[in-house]
């Protein structure tokens, strides 16, 4: 009993150990890629849109509750879509919305594609496959339904605050809409995706809304940190 706690515990740990990793290789891999170009910064947005909807439905313990793996790749790609804003304008971070909405829906469909392949009589991978890939659709459904809503509401929110203020406070403006736009994003992705494919749907909005507001108070500081430096190098997207 006394190494099965020792056991939990140390699982608690290296989750939590490896969500600050995550946090910070996001971080710097936003800044390397607007660093880049504009271009590079989408593509990476669109990846982690993917990658958010493959790993949502692996189920973790973070913090001694019940989560999913994928929060901290939400929150990376809403705030690398702000960073388009404050560079770029409204017009580039609008079409990386599009592209990343481009990517989910071609992955879905060769993913259903791939299962509708007949196995050859050798293959292991199959059920494998079925179980990682099957609730794809019905998670795409609920993701592009929750993100078309919540970008839009950003959308105006972001641009009102970037007008009111001047584009000054770069780091209250993101708290204040993020932390708004996600907890409607928590709710209706929850009961739209994962009803009957997670345990204690209460538990993870709860949960997952906790983990994105630690990734955003984590986040948009480092990422304003790195702002100040593009802007005293005199940065300017390519």
């Amino acid at each position: 009993m006394e190494g099965s706690t020792r056991f939990r515990n140390r699982i608690k740990v290296v989750n939590e150990f490896i969500f600050l990793k995550t946090l910070i290789f996001l971080s710097l891999s936003a800044i390397f890629c607007l660093a880049l170009s504009p271009a590079a910064l989408t593509a990476l947005i669109s990846l982690q849109v993917v990658l958010m909807n493959l790993f949502v439905t692996k189920q973790i313990t973070l913090f001694g509750l019940h989560a999913t793996s994928s929060d901290a790749l939400g929150i990376g790609a809403v705030l690398g879509i702000n960073l388009l804003r404050e560079y770029c304008g409204a017009k580039q971070a609008g079409k990386a919305v599009l592209i990343s909405f481009i990517s989910v829906t071609f992955y879905t469909i060769i993913s259903w594609l791939q299962l509708k392949y007949v196995p050859a009589l050798a293959d292991t991978q199959q059920p494998h496959l079925v179980a990682l890939l099957a609730p794809m659709p019905r998670i795409l459904a609920a993701s592009l339904f929750s993100y078309i809503i919540v970008q839009s509401l950003e959308y105006w929110l972001y641009d009102r605050l970037q007008k009111k203020f001047h584009g000054a406070y770069f780091i209250l403006r993101n708290y204040g809409v993020v932390l708004f736009t996600q907890l409607i994003d928590t709710i209706l992705f929850t009961l739209l995706g994962l009803s009957g494919i997670v345990d204690d749907m209460s538990q993870i909005i709860i949960v997952s809304y906790g983990i994105k507001a630690v990734t955003i108070f984590s986040m948009t500081p480092m990422l304003a940190a790195c702002k100040k430096i593009l802007d005293w190098t005199g940065y300017a997207p390519l």
